[in-house]
């Protein structure tokens, strides 16, 4: 009777650590499955994540049962699979070891476009959103490369959240912590120019109910826009070569471009202004609405009432979006994104992500894939 209720007790210890051990690895594989959504990720990013999430979700456990996990990625790259093996010692037959071995794959269904990328590993800020502020992101990725605070009655909503340090707050859904770092997909873009402004040159100030159409080119000195002023620019690249300031009632438009500015300046989109900015459709820059250097660090802000379409790509990787305000942000753009180091939203601002690629003659960068889905445990 001892040895057969020693058998029983062996059993359910056996069962228990098996099941530790088979959630450990779906979660695993899972977790690798959404890695290998995000349309640029090579095998090795994949692998990773699915190890590094299967060994976290055992925790301590993981050294008492002498756990152990491998992953693989087929090669289709739409499935990941993690085993994984532990030991169970009976301790009432004699140090009787038996090995206990498990195994999960999960598909990809489609890959998940990146539509969020918070940039630098260095800056604790990260994606911050606080008071009542919100981001719907529905089937796109939200990546922080460090860490992603959604503070008071604020909240992300988005297809996955991940993030290399840590995550808090109302985060739907879940997010994947622990997740390597995404690099700049757009390293490779070359916003130089060889212009040079003249010294001292005067703020340029549009006012009352004028209306003015911009061709590309250079702007020198700062822009600022207030009353009731219009401003059309004409398809093709802008450059700034100071900042651009809109207030009061005014209207921005432009359809084909991208707004480029250089190391040390920004845009302040503010009180009732209204923006609809459409990407470049052609050339080097096509995708691409906003841009900067690696070498700005400074603050764009939006804070105005009715900034209908931000339709293409903002890039301002070491430099602050910031969103403040009261009413929604780029709801009517067929597909955004933004790529910036650090993303602050406060106040009650609901920035709007959509992803209909289709309806739209504005490419998207390369980077960014074009559809949405979710992985799924197969085996």
């Amino acid at each position: 009777m001892m040895a057969m209720a020693g058998i029983g007790v062996d059993l359910t210890s056996i069962s228990r650590q098996k099941s530790l051990l088979q959630a450990a690895a779906d979660a695993g594989a899972l977790a690798g499955a959404k890695e290998g959504s995000v349309a640029f990720r090579g095998a090795d990013g994949v692998q990773q994540t699915a190890l590094t999430v299967a060994q976290n979700n055992l925790g301590p456990t993981a050294d008492k049962i002498g756990a152990r996990f491998a992953a693989s990625v087929d090669a289709t790259g739409s499935n990941v699979t993690v085993t994984g093996t532990a030991q169970y010692t009976s301790l009432l037959f004699g140090l009787r070891q038996t090995l206990i071995e498990v195994s999960a794959t999960a598909q990809t269904l489609q890959q998940m476009p990146l539509c969020v990328l918070q940039t630098n590993i260095d800056n604790s800020s990260g994606i911050k959103v606080s008071d009542r502020a919100r981001v719907q992101a529905p089937g796109c990725l939200v990546h922080a490369n460090t860490n992603i605070e959604a503070a008071d009655r604020s909240q992300i909503d988005a297809g996955t959240i991940q993030v290399v340090g840590d995550a808090r707050g109302a985060l739907y859904p879940s997010p994947n912590i622990g997740a390597l770092a995404i690099p700049d997909p757009f390293t490779g873009l070359d916003l130089t120019y060889t212009h040079v402004c003249p010294q001292n040159q005067p703020d340029v100030v549009h006012t009352g109910n004028v209306r003015l159409q911009l061709a590309p080119g250079y702007h020198c000195g700062k822009i600022v826009v207030k009353g009731n002023a219009e401003i059309e620019f004409l398809p093709g690249e802008h450059y700034f070569l100071g900042s651009l300031d809109f207030k009061g009632s005014t209207r921005l438009t432009g359809d084909d471009v991208v707004l480029i500015f250089d190391n040390d300046d920004s845009f302040i989109l503010g009180e009732n202004a209204q923006v609809r900015l459409r990407g470049r459709r052609s050339g080097r820059f096509a995708g691409f609405v906003i841009a900067t250097t690696h070498a700005n660090t400074n603050t764009f802000t939006i804070s105005a009432t009715r900034v209908r379409e931000l339709l293409g790509t903002i890039y301002i990787p070491s430099a602050e979006l910031e969103i403040t305000g009261r009413s929604s942000v780029a709801e009517e753009s067929a597909w955004s994104v933004i790529v910036a180091s650090t993303l602050t939203m406060k106040e009650s601002p609901t920035l709007v992500i959509n992803r209909n690629y289709t309806a739209s003659n504005v490419p998207v960068p390369n980077g960014v894939g074009p559809s949405d889905g979710a992985p799924r445990l197969v085996d």
